[in-house]
């Protein structure tokens, strides 16, 4: 009976003691700390045994002095760069700094109590002006990017070549910030090494197709001498033509390749016509193609045959065709040999023919007589033979059918001459 009296007794005061601690547990555990009950640290900056507010106060003190003089350090192939804290406006962010600290610093009584030294160890958290960091990070490595370049066509011979596409490459701006963002914090002065051969600070870029394509076959081709000394001038007209795409169904016009405001003298203008003749040569012997807007010229052309040029004169004057082949047409354009050379490609084989011209319909130059005093009474001399008018039919052959496609009336050049007859003879002028 004492015995069990006894165990009663043990158990009594065990069960008092337990309940005792459960008790002071549960009253720890409801307790809210304010303050930090163990050591912390905030990057380099020891904290401990201060309220929040004393905490914020404290860190935003610190840390302002730290970034005015803090440097982000890259080092690029050897060279180093150095970009301020201040200059991509970094702050800290008191706010979510404390609320990071106050994650895994003791919330209540129980937890401090148990809470070990030296637990605690969190970075600031910082802002930046990521748009200015970029800006000062292409300034330093847009030279290590390159441009893709699209595919292009060339004519060689009789032949048409590729050039395909060349992949280009460009810097991969949100890694390296990842990389800075990642050391920010800790206030490093070890610079962030980067590889200009390292891969992952690239992305490639592609160039963007050419609509249409790929490009396989040469269709038709045209030849326009041009005087040597316009080469430069010529070429200025012909960029806007070359690499040029007109889709199936949709319409060609010269006006919108080529800026004819830059044809002021007349030299210019006739350069300015022979590229017009030019891209009408190599368009107009495709079966499918629809002239809309060409003028031609009122006389004879020295530099193509009469009846295939194409002139651009007047407030509306253009060189326009539509597209009504099924396939897609690509133009290309080049100086050559003292000429324009236009080439009409496309995706697949299209049906071409020649161009045939007959004239009809001559009409003699008038004659328009001049006194030159220097010539004797009965002497004359031709100045100019003049040039016949006539009617220009033109008609295009394709696997051995004929259609006339226009015909175009042509005024005659007068032919001057010049007597040493004062009294000009009857019908003169």
């Amino acid at each position: 009976m004492k015995s069990l009296k006894k165990s009663f007794w043990f158990f009594l005061i065990a069960l008092q003691a337990f309940l005792g601690i459960g008790a002071g547990a549960l009253f720890l555990s409801t307790l809210k700390v304010d303050v930090l009950a163990s050591k912390a640290h905030v990057g380099d900056m020891a904290l401990q045994g201060n309220s929040a507010d004393d905490i914020e106060r404290q860190l935003t003190s610190y840390f302002n002095k730290k970034i005015e003089q803090a440097v982000i350090h890259l080092k690029v192939d050897g060279a180093v760069v150095d970009i301020p804290y201040k200059d991509i406006e970094v702050t800290l962010d008191a706010k979510k700094t404390m609320e990071a600290l106050f994650k895994v610093a003791p919330q209540n009584g129980l937890k401090a109590l148990f809470s070990g030294d030296d637990a605690i160890r969190i970075d600031p958290v910082l802002t930046y002006n990521s748009g200015i960091l970029v800006d000062r990070l292409q300034a330093t490595l847009e030279g290590y990017e390159t441009q893709a370049v699209q595919e292009s066509y060339e004519v060689e011979g009789d032949k048409l070549k590729c050039n395909p596409a060349v992949e280009g490459r460009k810097v991969n701006y949100s890694y390296i910030e990842q990389l800075i963002n990642a050391s920010m914090s800790s206030f490093s002065e070890t610079p962030i090494a980067l590889n200009a051969t390292d891969s992952s600070l690239y992305e490639a870029t592609k160039a963007q197709s050419l609509s249409g394509g790929p490009y396989t076959t040469l269709i038709a081709q045209s030849v326009i001498p041009i005087p040597a000394e316009l080469k430069s001038q010529a070429e200025a007209f012909i960029n806007g033509i070359n690499g040029s795409v007109t889709e199936d169904g949709q319409g060609f016009s010269l006006a919108s390749r080529v800026d004819f405001s830059k044809a002021v003298s007349d030299v210019q203008k006739d350069l300015l016509n022979r590229v017009a003749s030019a891209v009408y040569q190599a368009l107009l012997p495709i079966e499918g193609i629809k002239i809309t807007n060409r003028l031609p010229s009122e006389q004879s052309v020295s530099y193509t045959e009469t009846g295939l040029e194409a002139v651009i004169r007047g407030e509306k004057g253009d060189l326009a065709m539509q597209n009504n082949t099924g396939k897609p047409i690509m133009l290309l354009a080049e100086l050559k040999d003292k000429a324009i050379h236009v080439y009409a490609i496309s995706s697949g084989e299209l049906k071409s023919g020649i161009m045939i011209v007959q004239k009809k319909d001559q009409v003699p130059p008038p004659v328009i007589t001049s006194v030159n005093t220097t010539l004797s009474k009965n002497d004359s001399r031709v100045v100019s033979e003049g040039i016949p008018g006539f009617t220009a039919y033109v008609s295009r052959i394709i696997d051995n059918d004929r259609i006339e496609l226009y015909h175009t009336e042509y005024k005659p050049v007068s032919k001057i001459v010049e007597t040493g007859d004062s009294s000009l003879h009857a019908g003169s002028k």
